[in-house]
């Protein structure tokens, strides 16, 4: 389900109900958007890369997957670098599975945000 349609359109709306309430309400702090994940990229992404990928060897998920779970930690990044403006739920719990130890990876119920996570 990592690769899955409904699982990347649950994410990216997630994700997208940062950037409209940005866009709408914080428009400077939207207009630097792009920096952010640039900066998450590069500050948090380059450190933690390298964890990451021998994780995945050591549970026996494929490589290829490694790139949901990057995209899923630059989302929860950004969401809590805009935290003072905007709290989500989504990001919040999906950062819990990931401290437990565990992947999320697939929406089960129906549209986002009615449902709950899947998780390996």
């Amino acid at each position: 389900m990592l690769d899955g349609v409904k699982w990347g359109n649950t994410c990216m709306n997630a994700c997208n109900d940062l950037t409209e309430f940005l866009s709408l309400h914080h428009s400077r702090k939207y207009h630097c958007w792009n920096q952010m994940v640039d900066e998450v990229k590069d500050d948090i992404i380059s450190g933690i890369s390298n964890i990451i990928i021998e994780s995945c060897i050591k549970l026996g998920i494929p490589e290829k997957m490694v790139n949901y779970i990057y995209f899923d930690i630059v989302n929860i990044a950004l969401t809590y670098s805009y935290k003072e403006y905007y709290e989500s739920v989504f990001y919040d719990d999906m950062l819990k599975i990931y401290e437990s130890g565990h992947l999320p990876c697939g929406w089960l119920g129906k549209k986002y945000p009615n449902g709950k996570f899947k998780i390996y």
